[in-house]
């Protein structure tokens, strides 16, 4: 053969010159130097007539020579003689059966010998005319011609056996010019976690997921940086197509269309793709295998090295091969395992001991192991601490990789197991192991992550400085765990599902906690200031932004607190300091108050807007800081500006200091947020417009249980769209129901079910049974459920009170109803079409349901009521008319208090106003509240606009007795103080006797409450002593009331002591300086 114009010469006269090639002795050039002659042959030749005998030696037997040779021989002729070697065996299979298939060639020349891999061969050339890898063209002048290699792989089954020949032309990669290229790298690998993401929604969803494999793939683009332009190639097809690339991990696609929805996964030339409908998933593989030449490996099964098998639980993935590799790999395929992948005792120190002989074989195994953690995250630890020593391994070094090979040997068949369930949480645990590194005392973090049942992220790693305390260090574990949550969080978004709630973080170190919710700054160095921070954002990060919602199949813009309706759920532990960062997306201004939170020497964070603060401009942010000391129970949150907390609001649970077992009730199996609300397909401030000028004539479009309209009003049909609360039998329920609603009072009834009231406003009451819940506007009530009834389905009926709803318009007299739906886990197969129970429903008794309800409940504890009391006030809450400009008779009707229709101030908050001491300069129209109506007889004439408030002297006890009007326009009143939770004493029927109502107060077992509910045509009276400093908002909590002004203001006054003393404001203390408040209540 001619190597400069290869072509083959055929001659009887050929001598073989055994003294050279290929022949050659040991001090002559061996045949491996010239593999590069093979590997540049063209890739497609025509093969001999007869095929080559299958050799685990390319070589042949030496022929002899028709002529004595010249060069001297050996005595004795062997392989050693001629460094000839035979290759060893390859021992790839589990259990280490003989597997017959051609063994690996090692240049082009052998392959062309061997029938299969000629086939691959064959099968990659075409391929590459396919693909268009190249032009033939004459070589140009004074340029580099990058030259090529043939390379040669057994592609595996997960049992060892062969799969198939795999055959791949690719580049010589030492043609990258220093300064230029050299050291620039490009990944096309998708991160471990977002495969374990993807994995896990495909379960969870029961989408379909398919393996492809792309032939040669880096020969599709320009030759010059192969992986970059292959990326390209793939990316800029796949997105012209539909597909978007993720932000969050650039080898991730996601399509959402009509259709359906598609992620593609890309991994090299690997592809995994799953998409929600097998119409849609055929459709993207023909487009794929139209552009590109792959092959189609159908279900997924055998991805990276990763055995994919499936069962009725979920998925499993086993890297059980990949680890018999290793173990073959360093000789220990025989060895003894070990229970725990590393010794606690000792730790690895950068010196300790002699220097390895063969630093090459501790980094290859090192890397084996870091890629074994992809399914093994038991040994994540372990591999990062012998990591950190692949520069310079030393003996005491390689003992610890063999400890971690020997817990492999034993533990080969272990691997991640992933579930079908849904990933509605997200919980995170961190851990530090300070000053654990004996050479220079920085400290490892660690820390894993649950979606849903399925751990889908954790990682080991040491922290860049060194740690001061064990509090320092724990707290980066924290801020590592957390940045890693935002990423999956991000990643979520971007694939079109819901977050879960609020990420729950467990860390071992009490200080750690503490320090996400201090505001005091942490500045030792900048890089624990930056952590703290960061974490403390996203401890409880509200983003209010608009968005449009399905509802009642009408898109309808509204306000929201991170894309959820209802907003996150707060969970925090009683004694608790907590911190909330609102930003504000939304066009209007904002503030949120915190409903039930007494803010003890910290009126500044209660959140009415120009009570206590300016609203939070579009734009703008504001941290809220306060803590819940001596609270248990729930609560909520909600927007305190306009009619917006019809869809800003949330619950706010806090939990006992010693843990759910320290309940004063039977720990519950599990705990529910119930948050009842309404829907509107009106604009909310064009609503709240209408209320202020008496011209409302709206009802609710539909009610809701957590933001879903229920079976009544699902227009869709879709099942998502209705409320579902999977139970089990046997199993006990606490139910954390909170009236989030505007207008409504809800009667709350389960078919077949009874419930227990234990807890009500977030103070504990005497155990009540009851098949029915009244729950009024602001109020939360806390129930135990038994789901004890036969197994099936059972209907949670929301009815509002109609009877609320008579002001002076019939069109209000309107019963509106939500509905949701328990649903017993164990419910047999084919039971779909039994017909869902439903409850009876009470007919309009114009309240004397939740007179009754409400009457029914007194306190767990004997509290300690006030006996005697320093000012008695009495409010008359009706009706009443002012005038309008311009406007006889007086007709624009307004609710009051005292005759006084409350006005808010426009331009200076009273709390700030007050600390300064500058009500009357900078508020105008300010009136004393009085201590009773100037006129008992409820006269709606002589009403007053004004901003009314009243002083209180530190430590005053108070009692009020709130009266409704009599006659058919009466309607519940639901009076909420802040800053203070009160007695309530006794309601009644009728106006209130001072002489004779007095004695049926209860002042053993009175119900603590923050919101009183003044009955139709009757009273209640409560009881508080004024200890917390502020200004203090006393008002309806109907909507349709605040606006129009049945509300007042209480000013405490400070104490005599620094401990009584109002602080001043916050740094970040919203201003109202050229600002519109015209979004607040008027």
């Amino acid at each position: 053969m001619d190597l400069a114009t290869h072509r083959i010469l055929i001659s009887r006269h050929v001598v073989f010159d055994e003294s050279i090639f290929p022949f050659a002795s040991p001090q002559l050039p061996s045949a491996a130097t010239y593999d590069f002659l093979d590997d540049d042959l063209p890739p497609l030749v025509v093969p001999p007539a007869t095929p080559a005998p299958r050799a685990t030696s390319p070589q042949r037997a030496p022929l002899p020579p028709r002529a004595p040779s010249p060069a001297p021989q050996p005595a004795h002729r062997t392989r050693n003689t001629f460094g000839i070697h035979v290759p060893p065996r390859e021992r790839l299979n589990l259990l280490a059966s003989v597997h017959r298939y051609s063994p690996v060639p090692t240049s082009a020349r052998a392959a062309l010998k061997d029938p299969n891999w000629l086939d691959a061969m064959n099968a990659e050339y075409r391929a590459l005319l396919g693909n268009d890898t190249w032009d033939l063209v004459p070589p140009p002048r004074n340029a580099n011609i990058v030259s090529g290699k043939w390379v040669f792989r057994h592609k595996l089954k997960p049992d060892g056996s062969l799969d198939r020949y795999k055959a791949r032309w690719v580049l010589r990669g030492f043609s990258q010019e220093q300064g230029v290229d050299f050291d620039e790298t490009f990944s096309l690998v998708v991160k471990p976690a977002t495969v374990r993401v993807i994995l896990s929604l495909a379960l969870s969803l029961k989408w379909e997921t398919r393996q492809l494999d792309v032939k040669n793939a880096f020969l599709h683009g320009k030759l010059a940086e192969a992986p970059r332009a292959w990326y390209q190639r793939f990316a800029t097809f796949i997105t012209s197509t539909g597909f978007t690339c993720s932000r969050s991990d650039t080898s991730l696609f996601v399509l959402q269309c009509p259709e359906g929805t598609a992620f593609l996964l890309l991994y090299v030339d690997d592809i995994v793709l799953t998409t929600s409908s097998p119409r849609l998933l055929d459709r993207i593989t023909a487009s794929l295998r139209y552009e590109f030449a792959m092959t189609d490996m159908g279900s997924l099964h055998y991805f990276l090295g990763i055995a994919v098998t499936r069962d009725s639980s979920g998925m499993h993935l086993s890297q059980a091969k990949y680890a018999a590799e290793i173990l073959d790999k360093a000789g220990m395929t025989a060895c003894k395992s070990t229970t725990t992948p590393v010794d606690t005792s000792p730790k690895l120190a950068a010196t300790a001991g002699a220097p390895v002989t063969d630093p090459t074989e501790y980094r290859s195994l090192a890397g084996a192991l870091q890629y074994l953690t992809f399914t093994h995250p038991d040994i994540a630890y372990a591999v990062q601490q012998v990591c950190l020593h692949m520069h310079d391994p030393r003996e005491q070094h390689l003992a610890a990789i063999k400890r971690i090979l020997r817990y492999v040997k034993g533990t080969i068949s272990h691997g991640l197991q992933l579930h079908s369930s849904s990933p509605d949480s997200m919980v995170t645990y961190t851990d530090a192991d300070w000053a654990g590194c004996p050479d220079t005392r920085r400290s490892t973090s660690g820390f894993c992550i649950y979606l849903g049942d399925n751990l889908v992220s954790w990682s080991s790693k040491r922290q860049h400085t060194v740690s001061r305390s064990s509090t320092e260090a724990e707290y980066r574990a924290v801020a590592n765990a957390v940045a890693e949550a935002s990423w999956i969080r991000q990643l979520l978004h971007e694939l079109h599902r819901p977050s879960p709630p609020a990420t729950v973080v467990f860390c071992d170190n009490v200080s750690a906690v503490y320090m996400s919710t201090n505001p005091v700054q942490h500045q030792r160095t900048k890089h624990i200031e930056i952590d703290l921070h960061f974490v403390r954002d996203r401890v409880a990060m509200g983003q209010v932004s608009q968005m449009k919602l399905d509802q009642l199949c009408n898109d309808t813009l509204v306000t929201v607190v991170n894309g959820q309706l209802p907003g996150p759920t707060i969970e925090v532990t009683e004694g608790d300091s907590v911190l909330v960062h609102v930003v504000n997306k939304s066009p209007n201004g904002v503030t949120i108050h915190w409903h039930g939170v007494k803010q003890q020497l910290n009126c500044w964070a209660d959140g009415p807007a120009m009570i206590t603060q300016c609203p939070i401009q579009p734009n703008k942010n504001f941290t809220y800081r306060f803590n819940v000391t001596g609270q248990e129970g729930t609560l909520w949150w909600h927007a305190h500006v306009s009619c917006l907390r019809a869809t800003v609001h949330g619950a706010l649970i806090i939990r006992p200091r010693s843990g759910p077992g320290s309940y004063p009730f039977p720990k519950p199996d599990k705990e529910i947020p119930l948050v009842l609300g309404e829907w509107w397909d009106t604009d909310l401030l064009e609503l709240e417009r209408r209320i202020k000028n008496g011209e409302m004539k709206e009802v609710p479009t539909s009610s809701t249980i957590n933001g879903k309209l229920g079976a009544f009003n699902n227009c869709s049909g879709v099942i998502a769209d209705d409320y579902v609360l999977n139970v089990e039998h046997g199993k006990t329920y606490l139910l954390r129901i909170v009236n989030a609603a505007l207008h409504a009072e809800f009667y709350l009834k389960i078919a077949g079910h009874i419930f227990t009231v234990v807890a009500a406003d977030a103070n504990y009451v005497k155990p009540y049974t009851t098949d029915l819940i009244a729950i009024s506007p602001g109020e939360t009530v806390d129930v135990l459920v038994v789901a004890n009834a036969p197994p099936g389905k059972y209907y949670m009926v929301a009815m509002t009170v109609p009877s609320q709803w008579i002001v002076e318009e019939p069109l209000l007299n309107t019963l509106v109803i939500s509905r949701g739906i328990i649903q017993y886990n164990n419910t047999s197969k084919g039971s779909e079409n039994t017909p869902v129970l439903s409850p009876e429903l009470p007919v309009d008794d114009m309240g004397n349901i939740s007179f009754y309800f409400h009457g029914n409940l007194t306190s767990l504890l004997m509290p300690s009521v006030p006996a005697s009391i320093d000012e008695r006030i009495f409010i008359d809450v009706d009706q009443g008319y002012i005038c309008k400009e311009g406007e006889s008779p007086c007709r624009t009707a307004v609710t009051r208090m005292n005759n006084i229709s409350f006005q808010l101030p426009t331009s200076v908050p009273l709390l700030q106003a007050h600390y300064y001491n500058n009500i009357s300069s900078s508020i105008s129209m300010v009136r004393e509240f009085p201590s009773s109506p100037p006129n008992i007889e409820f006269n709606r004439g002589n009403t007053m606009k004004a901003t009314s408030m009243r002083r209180v002297r530190y430590n005053t006890t108070l009692e009020i007795v709130f009266q409704g009007p009599p006659g058919e326009t009466s309607y519940l009143n639901p009076m909420h103080l802040h800053g203070h939770d009160f007695f309530i004493l006794a309601q009644g029927i009728g106006e209130y006797d001072p002489n004779k109502d007095v004695h049926t107060y209860n002042l053993v077992d009175p119900p603590v409450r923050n919101v009183a509910l003044v009955p139709r045509f009757g009273w209640i009276a409560i009881r508080f002593v004024a200890r917390n400093p502020g200004v203090w908002f006393l008002h309806c909590h109907l909507e349709k009331h605040v606006p129009s002004g049945m509300a007042t203001v209480f000013v405490v006054e400070d104490g005599p002591t620094l401990d009584t003393t109002l602080p001043p404001p916050p740094t970040d203390y919203p201003t109202c300086d050229g600002q519109s408040n015209k979004v607040s209540y008027e």
